[in-house]
């Protein structure tokens, strides 16, 4: 490895919660979603919110999250969308709101409107809300390929991307395009998470289970200037695991999780980070560059030069 790209050894900087989801507010402050233990805050201290301080329950599952560009915190969770702007809570659910299935995945476009994904195997897709009005894209009224959406990325010219089961599609005022195995010439069945590098480049991992038989399965794609590629990292100490996640920090370093093990892509290669005690679940960047993994026991902080 290239000594100027050797991180640190990761620090666990919060134990003894499963986190599912990440980010970082203004000041700094990391949100933290997790499996069955609410929403917590953390800044070198964790406040959980719960019900004898805020609306929400003291138990819940927030599966994703982001902040707006006014510093609004948006939760995604299986109580519905979570709001938190000026000290205080909303929660958008089936009681006020056209959502009606959990909230897996959610971004904020350039016009800080938040999309998020609302459907099951029989109805549903996606969700816009521009913080006055709601929009509702289904596979019946639009060239949403799927009623489920994995995951929904904003790149910078406002293009909003999506991955479902077989394909990867995009949107963009007003119009559609939606690559397949059939039309990309690489396998996108398991196409799962999204990375956003610029709006020529984009990455994708492949969540797939590695015992399945007989199956050459992707790790990870890269769309660049309209051509695909498999980007195979390699196999780390004789293991193998299925990708968890994958994120594009601000030196557009690519990092992916497989399970405990973390990777990352930077100067033409696949680079080693670390396995950890636990499998990854999100990977963020905070405002001061440090890369911060979500994992089932709790988060782990990682410094690079």
């Amino acid at each position: 490895m290239d000594p100027n790209l050797k991180p640190s050894e990761p620090v666990h900087v919060l134990k003894n919660y499963f986190v599912q989801s990440l980010c970082f507010d203004n000041e700094n402050n990391a949100w933290i979603g997790t499996l069955n233990q609410g929403l917590l805050k953390f800044d070198n201290e964790v406040f959980h919110f719960n019900s004898n301080n805020s609306i929400l329950p003291d138990s819940f599952s927030a599966l994703t999250m982001d902040v707006d560009k006014s510093g609004t915190v948006w939760i995604g969770s299986e109580i519905g969308l979570i709001q938190y702007s000026n000290k205080n809570f909303e929660i958008f659910n089936k009681s006020n709101s056209p959502i009606q299935h959990n909230i897996s995945a959610l971004a904020i476009d350039n016009n800080n409107s938040i999309w998020l994904t609302n459907g099951n195997v029989y109805e549903g897709g996606v969700l816009i809300y521009d913080n006055n009005n709601w929009t509702y894209f289904t596979p019946d009224n639009s060239e949403l390929p799927s009623t489920i959406i994995y995951d929904i990325a904003v790149d910078e010219e406002n293009t909003i991307w999506f991955t479902s089961s077989g394909s990867v599609a995009n949107y963009n005022n007003g119009k559609w395009f939606c690559y397949t195995t059939d039309n990309s010439g690489v396998d996108m069945d398991w196409v799962d998470h999204i990375a956003i590098v610029n709006h020529m480049t984009v990455w994708f991992s492949c969540n797939y289970v590695y015992g399945f038989p007989g199956g050459d399965y992707p790790t990870s794609l890269k769309l660049e200037n309209e051509k695909w590629n498999r980007m195979e990292p390699p196999i780390y100490n004789n293991k193998k695991y299925f990708p968890t996640d994958i994120f594009c920090d601000s030196q557009n370093r690519i990092w992916l999780a497989q399970g405990p093990q973390l990777c990352f892509y930077a100067a033409g290669k696949w680079n080693y980070c670390c396995e950890l005690p636990s499998s990854i679940f999100d990977i963020k960047e905070n405002k001061s560059g440090q890369i911060w993994v979500g994992t089932g026991d709790g988060i782990y902080s990682i410094n690079m030069p």
